[in-house]
């Protein structure tokens, strides 16, 4: 014989399995919304990266072009500060 329950128990548990349900619910779309904020920041990350290497490649190409003739004019010049400050040049390029 089954327990006999009262209609204000069942609705007791209605409102707790309601509630339940509401909760999980808010934590699925949470974790949802944490996904979609990890794949935003991923792809910040690989843009970022993309930036950095292109603004390294056109910082790094002026200053290769700048080397061969700023070696050619380290190699003619004699001591001095002039040419101490080429070969600092230089060796920053």
């Amino acid at each position: 014989m089954q327990p006999v329950t009262s209609s204000a128990s069942l609705t007791r548990h209605k409102h707790v399995l309601r509630l339940q349900m509401a909760s999980n619910l808010a934590a699925v779309r949470s974790y949802q919304d944490d996904l979609q904020r990890i794949d935003d920041l991923n792809s910040l990350d690989r843009a970022k990266s993309v930036l950095f290497s292109n603004v390294s490649h056109e910082l790094y190409s002026p200053l290769t072009l700048i080397s061969g003739p700023l070696d050619d004019v380290i190699s003619q010049m004699e001591s001095g500060p002039q040419r101490n400050s080429l070969v600092l040049a230089r060796g920053n390029a």
